[in-house]
């Protein structure tokens, strides 16, 4: 015959309740990951990281000449203060 008290037994039972609580969240995490790794690939886990490299740089392109205009802008500046002037 058992010659425990019966709240030694219950706390060792809720003891063995617990720890299999843990071995099956610890079982589940487990199988959790190796799903991720498995399914998702090192993309998923371990994503490429950004990297100092040259980027393809956009061919040259006629563009429009600015000078004459600044050109025009300043002959019409000086023909301004002129004729303010005189």
């Amino acid at each position: 015959m058992d010659k425990r008290l019966p709240h030694q037994r219950r706390s060792e039972k809720r003891a063995a309740v617990i720890l299999q609580f843990v071995l099956l969240f610890l079982m589940m995490a487990l199988s959790a990951l190796i799903g991720v790794i498995w399914f998702g690939g090192e993309r998923l886990l371990f994503p490429p990281t950004p990297t100092p490299t040259a980027t393809q740089s956009v061919g040259l392109a006629p563009t429009a000449d600015f000078r004459a205009t600044l050109i025009a802008e300043d002959v019409a500046t000086q023909v301004a203060y002129n004729t303010l002037a005189a």
